[in-house]
């Protein structure tokens, strides 16, 4: 069975010390992006295409990642694969 891959803000931490923001990737196509802080969590679809990522919102404008080895930049967040 596959996992979701699981990415978490490198520079955005709350006042906590906890990642502001995560992004879950799941196996069936479907992402999850949370912001901690305002307690809001987004849902879309995303395609994947070698180093490229697209994701889809339900409602909303779809923006472009792009990966580099555990590290995806999207709409200017830095975001580091959690290890499972």
């Amino acid at each position: 069975m596959e996992q979701s891959e699981v990415y978490g803000t490198i520079n955005g931490l709350d006042m906590d010390g906890m990642q502001s923001a995560t992004l879950e990737l799941r196996p069936d196509g479907q992402y999850y992006f949370t912001m901690e802080l305002l307690g809001q969590t987004v849902k879309g679809t995303y395609l994947r295409d070698g180093k490229n990522l697209l994701l889809r919102p339900n409602n909303g404008m779809a923006s472009l990642g792009t990966l580099n080895g555990d590290t995806l930049a999207v709409n200017g967040l830095q975001l580091l694969k959690r290890k499972n």
